[in-house]
């Protein structure tokens, strides 16, 4: 939590999160798998744990099991 101005940072970023566990929870319900990354992670990590999902949802193998954030 941002130590500046808690008072708007706190409901700002509860917000947030309820926003994004209800739009997670609409397209889960539409058939999508949900991925959420940091902008701070490195690329090709990310391109791993998309990879692993996508291979997951095609059921290409057992190693394939997707991590989902």
């Amino acid at each position: 939590m941002p130590a500046a101005n808690p008072d708007y940072w706190e409901p700002k970023i509860a917000r947030n999160v309820a926003r994004d566990r209800e739009t997670d929870r609409r397209l889960a319900e539409a058939g999508w798998r949900v991925l959420r990354f940091w902008e701070h992670e490195k690329a090709e990590d990310v391109a791993e744990l998309i990879d692993r999902a996508v291979r997951g949802r095609a059921g290409e193998g057992p190693s394939a099991q997707p991590i989902v954030r």
